[in-house]
């Protein structure tokens, strides 16, 4: 997408008024210089007791305006494949809640925007998705939206930070407070997935599928890797279900030298617990059985997004599309 050249400049005059410029294509070679030359920011916050020091777009020309929604804090796109972001550097600590969106889509569209904390990636929007995420963060934190062959658009950034007791407790807690490990994923059933992004889809591929791979893309060096065979409870297009789960990587083989595969076949011996693999990752297998005794495993993983590095598999934040594609004659059958 490659559009006519503008340059924004938003600044945060007071709480609820905010002013843009637009500089056209007649502007002079000192002005072009001088945004090229660094960083622009803008809708700079005022210092409290936590929130974001504004929000800080590259240089060159983002086009601002085109395909943009009005009353948006900030927004646009660079021409063609390259990436546009806008980011903010964090002080104190508390929660800040951002409503960004997608605001472009066309058949066959694959462009996306990315919302990131320190850049681990934390949502993922395709075409003319919206959303509102909150996240926590403390002093130093960098939030971070970019699009790729899209239009991005944030329509505000909110904060919320804790007030802080006048006293210490007088009598401390018997007992130790549990560790915000993030969202559990999951895939449990026929079976039905839940993601690190949130996304919740079916899979519908036989095979063995990895879920869970640290770091993401890493070929030789892999911390943790989670593999499960998903199995037809008979013949043609019948239910899938895992019947194999195996946990592999340096991760696992600290936590013990075997006992790290699962049958659902196997005689269940004692009542299943969680796991933990390098003190941050909790892993818990449950077995069970359908109606028709049909026996199948169920695996539920906590504490990924404690693990600061991208999160590969299907459980973490690769593309699901294929696994969730049916085979052509299955596809035909459920059409009909």
């Amino acid at each position: 997408m490659t559009h006519g050249l503008y340059a924004c400049l938003i600044v945060l005059l007071l709480p609820s008024v905010i002013t843009c410029v637009r500089f056209s294509k007649s502007i002079g070679v000192e002005s072009q210089n001088a945004l090229a030359s660094s960083s622009v920011p803008v809708a700079l916050a005022t210092e409290t007791s936590c929130g974001g020091y504004g929000w800080v777009i590259p240089s060159g020309n983002h086009n601002p305006n085109w395909g943009c929604p009005s009353g948006v804090e900030i927004c646009g796109h660079f021409g063609s494949y390259t990436v546009f972001s806008v980011s903010q550097t964090l002080h104190g600590s508390g929660s800040a809640t951002i409503d960004f969106q997608n605001t472009w889509g066309t058949d066959g569209f694959r462009g996306v925007v990315r919302l990131y904390l320190n850049n681990n990636l934390q949502r993922t929007l395709t075409k003319y998705e919206r959303a509102s995420v909150t996240l926590n963060f403390v002093s130093g934190d960098v939030l971070k939206v970019d699009e790729w062959d899209t239009v991005l658009a944030v329509h505000s950034v909110t904060f919320s930070c804790p007030t802080p007791s006048p006293t210490p407790s007088p009598t401390p807690s018997p007992t130790e407070a549990p560790i915000n490990s993030g969202p559990m994923v999951k895939g449990i059933g026929d079976p039905h997935l839940a993601n690190t992004l949130g996304q919740k889809f079916d899979l519908l591929q036989a095979g063995y599928h990895t879920l869970v791979q640290i770091p993401r893309w890493e070929r030789r060096r892999i911390n943790f890797l989670v593999e499960a065979r998903a199995s037809r409870a008979g013949s043609g297009c019948a239910d899938l279900y895992f019947t194999e789960v195996n946990i592999s990587g340096t991760w696992a083989r600290r936590h013990r030298a075997t006992g790290l595969r699962w049958d659902a076949e196997a005689t269940r011996l004692a009542k299943p617990t969680w796991m933990t693999f390098h003190n941050v990752v909790k892993v818990k297998i449950v077995h069970g059985r359908t109606a028709q005794n049909t026996k199948y495993l169920n695996i539920f993983i906590k504490g990924l997004h404690e693990t600061r590095v991208p999160v590969g598999g299907l459980l973490g934040e690769d593309d699901h599309t294929a696994a969730t594609t049916p085979d052509k004659g299955c596809k035909d059958i459920m059409t009909l």
